[in-house]
């Protein structure tokens, strides 16, 4: 009964987690076609500094609602969301003025990136605090809600950045529309707050501010250096290139939405289930458990990732102008790493209760990412950032199943399902060189 829970759960996340991924494929699609590759490097710029940052600053606080939360009365639940929200809510005064004063300094500077957060500010006083509620939702039962409310997020935040765009105006007024636009997903965040918990008096939280941020530090800390690792690429080539490279750039870094959805979907439902089996002394079942997971979602992501890998060149021209074909080959190699992506690998081993390790795997992961990306970028150039984040992948997998072995108490070869991923691949196989053979030998002129 439990698989069946947690695989229905899984499911009903996939639909909220799959329509946010498509929101954030469709923006730059359609931004492209709307405005400069120099505004529209601005924009994920801008966009890619915010969430760094916000990553930064709340630590992974959400997280405490699923440790906190679990067969507490209504009275203590209700206390300690309104902690949370509370405490988000001054994260989020942070960061606001952070944006302000950083923008204020750029300007005087003259540095153009940075001299638009200002524009923005207001945007983290409704965003941070609105991280919340995925959490609060599953944890109340509320999978279906969670689910509406990440496409609800989605889309509204997708429309935020078109309308004023669509209409003919700047990208100031995007960044102007995203700010009210997220002032209120943080009001309708505290109105599902009470909604939830309605009848309930208000009483004292349990949990201290304190105790909190103790307890989300060492996840926010594996949180910020995973951020950090995933961005890697961005990094460098806003750093090494102008906006309008960053556009061309940004255009093909891009996974399947499919892809993403799917994994944190298995490891957000599965999560309770591993850790109910860690508990219990059963590790070997819960690691067949993972793997066996794995191996369903694997039969969905291979096949997807593979057609994007053989056809980069022709969905960068469908979906962007002309003047973004650099991007196809970016395209490519992220569809390269997206046929690995077949599910959460940190998710066992906090299961297992040692999350200590992941922040291990993390940190590894990241300074070997930076130590093959940087070389690239100097010598290879535009692509080298995404060849050096496909290159760091494989030890970032060896190092979790590593680690995932010593949880479980098995060898290495019983953690990640290689012989079944193995055929995966061979299925595919035939029919990805057959299809490049034909679009290497016919002429569609």
């Amino acid at each position: 009964m439990a698989k069946s829970v947690e695989a229905y759960r899984a499911g009903i996340l996939v639909y909220g987690q799959f329509a946010a991924r498509l929101a954030e494929v469709l923006v730059p699609i359609v931004v492209a076609r709307l405005v400069s590759k120099t505004d529209f490097g601005i924009l994920g710029e801008v966009l890619l500094i915010y969430s760094t940052a916000a990553v930064v600053l709340t630590v992974n606080l959400p997280a405490v609602l699923s440790f906190y939360l679990p067969k507490r009365p209504d009275e203590e639940r209700y206390a300690i969301t309104r902690r949370a929200l509370n405490v988000m809510l001054g994260i989020a005064v942070v960061c606001s003025v952070a944006m302000i004063a950083t923008a204020l300094f750029a300007g005087a500077k003259g540095e153009g990136v940075l001299g638009h957060l200002w524009a923005v500010a207001l945007y983290p006083l409704g965003d941070i605090p609105s991280r919340l509620l995925p959490n609060l939702l599953i944890i109340e039962n509320r999978a279906k809600a969670a689910a509406v409310a990440g496409a609800v997020r989605a889309v509204t935040l997708l429309l935020a950045v078109l309308v004023p765009l669509g209409l003919g105006y700047g990208i100031q007024a995007a960044f102007f529309s995203l700010s009210v636009v997220g002032l209120l997903l943080g009001a309708g965040t505290w109105w599902v707050v009470h909604h939830i918990y309605r009848g309930i008096p208000a009483t004292t939280s349990p949990i201290s501010t304190r105790k909190m941020i103790s307890f989300a530090l060492p996840l926010g800390a594996q949180e910020i250096v995973a951020n950090l690792n995933n961005h890697v690429d961005k990094y460098l080539i806003l750093f090494f290139f102008s906006e309008a490279v960053y556009a061309e750039y940004q255009a093909g870094s891009w996974q399947v939405p499919l892809i993403p959805s799917l994994a944190y979907a298995i490891g957000v439902a599965y999560a309770p289930l591993f850790a109910v089996l860690y508990k219990e002394g059963k590790k070997v079942a819960a690691i067949e458990t993972w793997r066996r997971q794995a191996l369903g979602s694997m039969l969905i992501v291979v096949p997807v990732a593979a057609v994007f890998v053989v056809s980069a060149e022709e969905i960068i021209a469908l979906l962007f102008p002309a003047g973004y074909a650099p991007a196809a080959n970016v395209l490519r190699i992220y569809s390269i790493l997206s046929l690995g992506r077949i599910t959460a690998f940190g998710t066992i081993i906090v299961a297992a209760g040692r999350p200590n390790l992941v922040l291990r795997a993390s940190i590894v992961s990241f300074v070997t990412n930076v130590a093959i990306s940087v070389p690239l970028v100097m010598t290879v150039g535009f692509l080298g950032p995404a060849l050096g984040t496909l290159l760091a992948f494989i030890p970032q997998v060896a190092i979790y199943m590593y680690f995932m072995s010593i949880c479980s108490d098995v060898s290495m070869r019983r953690t990640f399902p290689m012989k079944g991923y193995l055929q995966t691949l061979a299925i595919c196989a035939p029919g990805c060189a057959a299809a490049v053979a034909i679009k290497l030998n016919c002429d569609w002129g």
